[in-house]
């Protein structure tokens, strides 16, 4: 069959579509509703961003990284305003025309994913993949704190536990190598095609790693129901560094590899049948794995967004405020509580097991205590409860530390010292729920 690697397009063809794409964006703006015109301004500055790094190298110069961090905080800062006018003329509009408007801002969407790798080189599609992974993760975790309240610190082994279902099913190990222990980097490939029949593609190990990840979430929950708080958090703290040491054991090194891990994981592959050979379509590096981890983003805003504005969302958010009080009104507080457990620990595992896709490998120095804190703050910084400031959050935790890096040995002292300033200034985050 024919191979395609997604991450290798024509250059100019993916030119002219942006500029395409901008034209509808500025004839549909005027209209639109305010966060289908403040997303669609901020699509559009971050591919113009991602072209000025992208043509600027690895490495940007002092004055070129001021230069896109003004452009970024000027579009940020201009961009409400308009975003107020035009949702206050997209109210006065008849019906169809609001729904083109809403159809124009998801064909801007789409179009902007698909041509965004075309501007990226491997260092800015690693950054930009990382800022996704980010943004599914504090997603996922935003179930637990920004709606039901409930502080988890050990999200982490949900991470883990998607990774590692990814990496057994689909790598050479006792289980699917018909309990034979092998080491794969003493055998050739042919020899562990013929040894491991046992193991299953990317696509068939995901949907288990999701339903794995959620249900021990939701295992996890029943013995920590009556708890809260602080106590809460010392217990999930204690359960990821459980799921640590497992990882980590002598004892479980012919399943999970112990502290070497596993490896090699597939490259994720569709195969299309279309002509007489079909086409296989490979995630083979940075630049593919981009549209994985899109995939499993907008999975995750699509389950989450229809939860919050549910009957579930309004429970979760009734437990938050007050558990006692939610009771006595008549919600089931141990299946809501469940349900907030296996939902963000599910949308965990999934972005564990994209993330594995990408390195080709898992290990246990991947998943420590220092991820969950980065996902937890990402949400707080953001905004708890609001999916638009979760996906902010990760911008900026996991992408200003990039165009810091002119910074060097100081990168961290500033990045560390802005944190202070937006929660001194606001402690509710940047973009608190409305």
């Amino acid at each position: 069959p024919k191979i395609i690697d997604m991450g290798q397009r024509d250059l100019w063809w993916g030119l002219i579509l942006v500029l395409g794409i901008t034209g509808l964006a500025g004839a549909f703006a005027p209209r639109a509703e305010r966060m289908s015109h403040n997303t669609s301004v901020y699509f559009i500055l971050m591919v113009a961003i991602l072209g000025l790094l992208n043509s600027a190298g690895r490495i940007l110069p002092l004055e070129s990284a001021l230069a896109i961090f003004a452009l970024l905080v000027v579009g940020i800062a201009i961009t409400p305003s308009f975003g107020g006018k035009a949702h206050a003329i997209f109210t006065e509009l008849k019906r169809g025309s609001r729904l083109q408007s809403r159809g124009v801002f998801l064909l801007i969407l789409a179009g902007v994913v698909m041509v965004a790798p075309q501007f990226m080189g491997v260092s800015l599609a690693n950054n930009i993949n990382l800022i996704i992974l980010y943004a599914t993760l504090g997603i996922g975790l935003n179930v637990m704190i920004g709606y039901a309240g409930l502080l988890d610190l050990g999200f982490v082994a949900s991470i883990a536990i998607g990774a590692y279902t990814i990496g057994i099913l689909t790598g050479p190990n006792i289980l699917t190598c018909n309990g034979v222990a092998i080491n794969p980097n003493l055998i050739t490939l042919d020899e562990i095609n013929v040894l491991c029949t046992g193991r299953i593609d990317f696509w068939g190990a995901l949907p288990i790693a999701v339903i794995l990840s959620g249900l021990t979430g939701a295992m996890l929950g029943i013995p920590v129901l009556g708890l809260r708080g602080d106590y809460l958090a010392i217990v999930t703290l204690g359960f990821g560094e459980i799921i640590n040491r497992i990882i980590y054991s002598d004892k479980f090194k012919p399943l999970m590899g112990g502290a070497q891990g596993l490896s090699p994981i597939p490259v994720p592959e569709i195969f299309l049948p279309v002509g007489d050979e079909g086409v296989t379509l490979i995630f083979g590096n940075s630049t593919s794995v981009f549209y994985l981890y899109i995939f499993g983003f907008l999975l995750a805003i699509f389950v989450t967004y229809r939860l919050s504005i549910s009957r579930q969302g309004r429970s979760w958010r009734a437990i938050r405020a007050d558990e006692d009080v939610a009771e006595a009104m008549g919600i089931h507080t141990i299946r809501t509580k469940l349900m907030a457990f296996g939902v963000s620990s599910a949308i965990g595992g999934l972005g564990g097991a994209i993330l594995a896709a990408q390195l080709q490998s898992v290990t246990p120095e991947n998943y420590k205590l220092a991820f969950s804190i980065n996902v937890l703050a990402l949400v707080i910084i953001g905004g708890m409860g609001s999916i638009p400031g979760v996906i902010l959050g990760a911008v900026v935790l996991a992408g200003l530390p990039e165009l810091l890096r002119e910074l060097d040995s100081y990168r961290l002292l500033a990045f560390g010292g802005l944190l202070v300033l937006v929660m001194l200034v606001k402690s509710e985050g940047l973009l608190p729920p409305t």
